[in-house]
């Protein structure tokens, strides 16, 4: 598993933290720090990803990057917390879940999507792909949000 370059987008709080671990860690040549991306660079970003990571401890109402990252036909990786497995739905047929703040978990399930036979990991995306227009497409959003009104209004 040469190769392996990791790219984190994002300004957030830690970036700071993270620049200088990864200096620690002498790893300045296999993580790039993208900063703030625009949607569209985001987009290119995780549709040319080999797989999406999230090791999230908790916190997350709903997985909005996963399934971005999915409908871009990227599988994932990420914490089995609440907001998550919303997203997932239990179909681990293109995401595997790990125990939030276990390194050596998510370590494990990057290492056994990265070590796929390419055409597997991309069937897995397009898995994934599905996962979110079957879930997630606007019709179903109105549809859900029409009958969530009509409870509410009833």
């Amino acid at each position: 598993m040469k190769d392996v370059r990791a790219k984190i987008a994002g300004d957030g709080k830690m970036k700071t933290q993270l620049i200088a671990l990864t200096s620690q860690l002498r790893l300045e040549n296999y993580v790039e720090f993208l900063g703030f991306e625009s949607p569209e660079d985001l987009v290119r970003d995780y549709a040319t990803a080999d797989v999406f990571t999230s090791p999230v401890l908790g916190g997350e109402a709903f997985g909005l990057t996963l399934g971005e990252a999915m409908a871009c036909e990227t599988p994932v990786v990420a914490s089995n917390v609440a907001g998550y497995n919303e997203v997932i739905g239990g179909d681990l047929s293109f995401a595997w879940m790990t125990k939030p703040g276990d390194p050596k978990d998510v370590a494990d399930k990057l290492r056994l999507v990265l070590e796929m036979e390419p055409d597997e990991r991309r069937n897995r995306g397009k898995l994934a792909r599905r996962h979110v227009e079957g879930n997630f497409s606007l019709t179903k959003n109105i549809d859900h949000q029409a009958n969530y009104y009509e409870r509410c209004l009833a």
